[in-house]
């Protein structure tokens, strides 16, 4: 999976909803996130969606194993992102992730 940039993602959502009359948070996509993300951690959600899409959902049922990230911080790499959601302090370490996923796509 290959993450789209994040302001390419966003507009190609965003104007396709616009062509459809239904606003960004009727997106089957952002619905689906909604349903997996405890409401606390929706800003996790929001960056998937923007990062991977459509494929955001299935997203946070991989494990990060492959993840190689710029930065040498310590990080639980063979966990799911859905299992991570469980704490906030491992919640924060995949916000960290998300960050350094996001500086590869630009």
């Amino acid at each position: 999976m290959r993450p789209l940039g994040w302001d390419k993602a966003l507009l190609c959502d965003l104007n396709r909803a616009a062509e459809l009359g239904i606003p960004w948070e009727d997106n089957e996509t952002v619905r689906k996130l909604k349903e997996i993300v405890p409401p606390k951690h929706l800003d996790i959600a929001m960056m998937a969606w923007v990062l991977f899409h459509n494929e955001a959902p299935a997203w946070f049922y991989y494990p990060l194993k492959h993840l190689d990230l710029k930065r040498k911080f310590w990080f639980p790499k063979k966990r799911r992102p859905i299992d991570m959601l469980a704490t906030d302090e491992d919640a924060d370490w995949l916000r960290f992730a998300m960050v350094e996923i996001a500086s590869f796509s630009m």
